[in-house]
């Protein structure tokens, strides 16, 4: 590792500031100096993605984002890749996210009985369900009909955008009734919508 630079940190925060978007020489200053690191780091984190880890892996994850420390309050943008109950140990350390998006695993969310509780304590602006890529029209996941709404409904107030990006098929408790929710014709739910849908379908 270098010696450290004879520069202000605020400086050295600044120079960091301008390469936010270049991850790969934000890798490389995380390595080079400790002037640079905590900064470089704070850039990497601000979109973080959970994939298909391991439990271990996990509960690695889940002891570097100890409450004692202030790396989980860089990430801004979430992705769950596909959802992991372990993940319940991790979300609530995470208190600045305003973006979420789970690409797989919604059904599992929906029957995870806190992440609805935990996305209502971020800032959140913006979730997405689901991805476009390489998605037959006719893909679908089944999931509960109350469980969804139940979900919608916990979704923090602030919220500007949801969007569906693929087929799910709510089964209602009514024997027989089935609706599906496909996107991209839903797409876009206003949250004054959201609500209000929410509100009349579980009635």
């Amino acid at each position: 590792m270098l010696k450290e630079f004879d520069l202000p940190q605020e400086l050295v925060d600044r120079i960091v500031d301008e390469l936010e978007d270049d991850r790969i020489t934000l890798k490389n200053l995380v390595l080079v100096s400790r002037s640079f690191r905590e900064r470089a780091r704070h850039h990497l984190l601000r979109v973080f993605t959970l994939r298909q880890y391991s439990d271990h892996e996990l509960h690695l994850i889940s002891h570097l984002f100890s409450e004692a420390s202030p790396i989980p309050l860089s990430v801004r943008s979430l992705r769950i890749h596909p959802f992991n109950p372990l993940l319940n140990d991790i979300l609530p350390l995470l208190r600045n996210v305003s973006h979420v998006h789970i690409h797989t695993g919604f059904g599992e969310v929906l029957r995870s009985p806190g992440f609805a509780q935990v996305l209502s304590t971020y800032p959140l602006t913006t979730l997405r369900v689901g991805e476009h890529r390489g998605l037959h029209p006719a893909t679908s996941t089944s999931i509960h009909y109350g469980d969804f709404f139940h979900f919608v409904r916990c979704l923090p107030q602030k919220i500007e955008y949801v969007s569906l990006m693929y087929g799910y098929t709510c089964k209602h408790p009514s024997a027989g009734d089935i609706s599906t929710i496909k996107g991209p014709s839903v797409g876009t739910i206003e949250p004054s919508l959201s609500w209000t849908k929410a509100a009349h379908l579980s009635s």
